[in-house]
């Protein structure tokens, strides 16, 4: 299926670089994020937050460490805006890189890659938010390169929705 596999620039000890790509909500193709032009390392990721300065994210949700920050500034239309059954993908241009994610529709959730099929609920397993990882990601089996590994669903904070790459090795 689309998005499965290796992506691009996967070879041993390379990083994955993030220009031309951006998250989008597959059914609202208007809905998108570009993503800047920063190089993740192999398994390092970056949160993608609708729109809360890092310092606001790390009060709330805890140090993401070395991962690298995105505010994408959305107010009220866009990418990561999780108010239920958004299916978000990354795109290269107009490739799938990754996705669609599955998805979820619980307030107050997250959820957290396992598998290789994005669009699969059996790939997510969701927690509940104070158990939720920005920033530190697990390798998902079977899968390599640009991969959204976990996504949430503040409850009572929407600016602190997120979305999470991971360049996985």
């Amino acid at each position: 299926g689309e998005g499965e596999g290796e992506g691009e620039g996967e070879g041993e000890g390379e990083g994955e670089g993030l220009q031309g790509h951006h998250l989008q909500d597959l059914d609202i193709p208007s809905h998108e994020t570009a993503l800047s032009a920063v190089t993740l390392a192999p398994g390092q990721s970056m949160v993608i937050t609708r729109n809360a300065p890092r310092v606001d994210f790390e009060r709330d949700w805890g140090d993401i460490g070395d991962a690298l920050f995105n505010n994408a500034g959305v107010v009220n239309s866009g990418v990561p805006i999780v108010n239920g059954n958004e299916r978000f993908a990354l795109l290269k241009g107009d490739v799938v890189v990754d996705g669609p994610a599955f998805a979820g529709a619980s307030p107050g959730r997250c959820y957290q890659r396992t598998g290789v099929e994005a669009g699969q609920h059996s790939s997510w397993t969701e927690v509940d938010e104070d158990r939720a990882t920005p920033g530190t990601a697990d390798a998902v089996v079977g899968r390599r390169g640009l991969t959204i590994t976990e996504w949430c669903d503040a409850d009572g904070a929407p600016t602190l929705e997120y979305i999470e790459l991971t360049n996985l090795e």
